[in-house]
């Protein structure tokens, strides 16, 4: 796991997390977090959860689900199960069962998923594969 230890005379220790309370809301499994001040270069593989609040660039082969929390980015080609998006992806991403992308969030780059939410307010630029339970039906966009 990557944490970073908060300077108590850090001037930004007054500014809250933006992902405080998120891994509350992750349920099970291995948590993994890239925090807001941690810059990760490289590849990213493994089982479980991984939240990114600062910047990673790369790869990440996943087992489990993504969340990038806002002020996130990734900047890799990304093969999870499921993805939410909150901050900013700029890549390929493959999401084998669902992704989520929040109104805060921005994705650019070719995004493949069964199941693709869309929030008002979000960015996607670049093309969207999606593909029903089946495979059958599939949708491209620009």
């Amino acid at each position: 796991m990557i944490f970073r230890r908060r300077d108590p005379d850090d001037a930004a220790a007054d500014v809250p997390d933006p992902s405080e309370g998120v891994l509350d809301r992750l349920r099970g499994g291995a948590r993994t977090v890239i925090g807001r001040q941690t810059r990760f270069r490289g590849t990213l593989t493994g089982r479980g959860q991984v939240l990114v609040c600062g910047t990673l660039r790369g790869g990440i082969h996943l087992a489990g689900p993504l969340l990038v929390a806002p002020g996130g980015t990734v900047e890799a080609d990304v093969a999870v199960e499921t993805a939410r998006i909150g901050g900013r992806l700029k890549g390929s991403l493959r999401a084998s069962a669902s992704l989520r992308v929040d109104p805060s969030g921005c994705l650019e780059g070719e995004i493949e998923s069964p199941v693709i939410d869309l929030h008002a307010g979000s960015i996607l630029r670049g093309r969207a594969s999606i593909a029903g339970p089946r495979g059958r039906a599939s949708t491209r966009s620009h």
